[in-house]
């Protein structure tokens, strides 16, 4: 069977950025492309109540259950991890949870994210807890989220020294990208993407954030985001 698919080219500094409808994978830690997984219907599901099947990523949003292995509760992640940039590193503890997707990741203890998990997250409240751990995180990259635009944190010189260090760093924006794409956070993701294009034209991250950029970062957007990002990377490149 054929697939349908629309591609919308782009150059940033040099290299073709391809939009495709279809849908993209998550890079793994060293790089590659993951497989889509096969979930079956009990992955990623409790069932400590009983007949009442809770997903875990509901339970654990709702602070009943900590991340694993050896993570925390959501409540405390969020309160008392802020800042805290040598817990936050140890990213297999907890980034699975605290941004969950649809595809298997390293930690094989965290659970996927299905459209029942979507809608509870985006309809009961949770949507709030998901954009408070985007401010944890985007701290630890030396940002902050202010009045729905993402700038840069006073610190940032320091905390980018440490991202160019590692491509596990930008793995996990691929991650967060995923997820506020899931929640339909698209302004937050085109803010997010203009700075990380204007961080790799001034050269405050490296060649590994570039391809990043132009090979999963910007490819979660819709057609109207790309499109916005396409031309403000246009408007950097001519300046």
């Amino acid at each position: 069977m054929s697939k349908n698919r629309k591609e919308y080219k782009i150059g940033f500094m040099g290299v073709d950025i391809s939009y495709s409808t279809e849908t993209e994978s998550l890079p793994s830690t060293d790089g590659r492309q993951q497989p889509l997984p096969i979930a079956s219907e009990e992955y990623g599901r409790s069932s400590s109540r009983g007949n009442n099947i809770q997903s875990q990523v509901i339970a654990f949003y709702k602070n009943e259950i900590p991340s694993q292995p050896n993570g925390d509760f959501i409540d405390n992640i969020l309160n008392h991890w802020y800042g805290n940039y040598n817990k936050l590193d140890d990213f297999d503890t907890y980034i699975q949870w605290l941004f969950p997707s649809r595809e298997r990741g390293k930690n094989s203890q965290a659970p996927l994210l299905t459209d029942e998990d979507v809608e509870i997250i985006k309809h009961c409240g949770f949507d709030q807890k998901a954009i408070r751990a985007l401010e944890v995180m985007l701290d630890f990259y030396g940002m902050e989220l202010k009045n729905n635009t993402i700038n840069l944190a006073p610190n940032h010189r320091e905390r980018l020294q440490v991202i160019k260090s590692h491509g596990k760093y930008y793995f996990v924006i691929s991650r967060i990208l995923s997820f506020l794409k899931e929640l339909g956070e698209q302004k937050l993701m085109i803010t997010w993407l203009k700075l990380l294009a204007d961080l790799i034209q001034k050269n405050l991250l490296d060649g590994d954030a570039k391809i990043s950029f132009n090979s999963y970062w910007i490819k979660y957007l819709d057609k109207n985001g790309f499109d916005e990002v396409k031309a403000y990377i246009n408007e950097i490149n001519r300046n």
